[in-house]
């Protein structure tokens, strides 16, 4: 087989690693690699929103299926793109990707199936998020999250009122997330470990 990764970071050389070793994949390919990526697979410089040139080029080279790493094509639609070009990939469709591009939707998704989750408040207005974080005791954690994208660096576990009237201020006040923080959560703190888990589905 002939496989596509779309992606450039570690996670994305991991996996075209473990194609790469397959009995079963005669060449890998990835966009866009990296200089670590470019040891084992080839590497493609089209960029990750041109799903059009992705999808040009996974025909022309008759990619048996592409496997999709980051969050950001994926919240975009590439699955639902290629599988109307009749191109076999790997991912979320846009729709189940936004369980991981919107923390409002996942929280209302958990309320809806009754998933354990922490409390918490959304808001879009900036002076509502912070007239409810003044109802809190000064010294207690909170956690403000960034609604969409971020690349790890929306949340923000804060040690009391006042870095989280900080963190309410640089997401709303001065945008430093852009868009993605045009739409914030106020959660409850928990303590303890933490587990992900990734998991692969049939549908």
């Amino acid at each position: 087989m002939k496989v596509l990764v779309i992606g450039s970071g570690g996670r994305e050389h991991a996996i075209c690693l473990k194609f790469s070793q397959s009995p079963k994949v005669k060449k890998v390919f990835c966009i866009c690699g990296n200089a670590g990526i470019s040891e084992i697979a080839e590497c493609i410089d089209i960029k990750i929103n041109d799903f059009g040139k992705m999808a040009n080029f996974a025909e022309k080279n008759c990619i048996d299926f592409t496997f999709v790493g980051p969050e950001i094509p994926l919240a975009e639609g590439i699955v639902d793109f290629f599988k109307e070009r009749g191109l076999k990939i790997i991912g979320p469709s846009k729709k189940a990707a936004r369980l991981e591009s919107s923390k409002i939707y996942a929280k209302e998704f958990m309320e809806k199936y009754a998933i354990p989750t922490a409390k918490y408040r959304a808001f879009s207005d900036g002076q509502k998020a912070l007239d409810c974080l003044s109802k809190f005791p000064d010294n207690e954690k909170i956690v403000v999250k960034a609604d969409g994208l971020a690349a790890g660096k929306g949340v923000y576990v804060c040690d009391n009122k006042q870095e989280a009237f900080l963190a309410i201020e640089a997401l709303m006040g001065a945008k430093v997330l852009g868009a993605a923080g045009a739409e914030i959560i106020i959660e409850e703190f928990i303590d303890g470990q933490e587990l992900s888990y990734l998991v692969f589905t049939d549908g």
